[in-house]
């Protein structure tokens, strides 16, 4: 499309609408990234894994242990701890407990900084007990604790339980095939509608009121789709966060 044509469009009340609508979704965008955010402490669950996997017809001939003491059901629990607020948090404890039947028989840390002492207060058979004396914003500053805790028995059940002035903590577990699947297909479905209502209704609406038809190639075109954009691109955005399901 030639340049004047453009322009044309674009200082016209059409073009005046979008460009201010464009400009405030930023503005928005902008605010958000940049609000005040409550004190959270996240535990994020990035792996949960059989350390032993063995077919039940040879589990009973094999042995297994752990510091010499026989083992049954071999796992490991791998998680992320940061600090997604805007101020620092301090005097952290916490506790992440199994179910009863389960036994914790090591916990191990990656920190960053490597100088941020993480301690082991307390192992209690199906529960651990971290201080963390404090944790930075993970912005800027990406201060960020790997915790491996490795157990006998079931690890897909636990609890983290923390909280202290002006904190609280927020667990997020990776979900289960089932919860994964549900979300897949709620995505799926909503991106199904989003096209069908956009090829039938927002873009013969924008050939009417504008005259653009569904063909045309041009910068015109594209600021006019823009929001339907916007809008897929935050469909698919949110289905990939909620990879994550928050647990209590």
């Amino acid at each position: 499309m030639e340049p004047k044509s453009f322009l044309d469009w674009l200082f016209s009340a059409a073009g005046a609408g979008w460009t201010v609508g464009i400009v405030s979704l930023i503005g928005l965008l902008y605010t958000y990234l940049v609000r005040k955010r409550p004190n959270k402490l996240v535990c994020k669950e990035v792996s949960r894994t059989s350390l032993v996997k063995i077919s039940k017809e040879v589990r009973d001939k094999i042995d297994v242990s752990f510091n010499n003491n026989p083992v049954k059901n071999l796992a490991q629990v791998e998680m992320d701890i940061f600090n997604k607020g805007s101020e620092v948090i301090k005097d952290i404890s916490l506790t992440v407990k199994f179910s009863k039947n389960t036994r914790v028989l090591a916990t191990s840390f990656e920190v960053v900084p490597e100088n941020l002492a993480v301690t082991i207060d307390s192992i209690e058979s199906n529960q651990v007990k971290i201080k963390i004396p404090f944790l930075n914003p993970i912005r800027p500053h990406k201060h960020r604790i790997k915790a491996n805790i490795v157990c006998d028995g079931d690890t897909e059940k636990y609890k983290v339980i923390g909280s202290g002035e002006g904190w609280s903590v927020q667990s997020l577990r990776l979900p289960s095939k089932k919860e994964s699947e549900k979300s897949y297909w709620k995505m799926m479905a909503a991106l199904f509608i989003e096209i069908l209502l956009g090829w039938f209704v927002f873009i013969p609406f924008i050939e009417r009121r504008w005259g653009i038809p569904p063909s045309e190639w041009s910068l015109r075109a594209f600021l006019t789709l823009l929001p339907f954009i916007l809008i897929v691109f935050v469909t698919i955005w949110l289905g990939r966060k909620g990879i994550y399901w928050p647990r209590t």
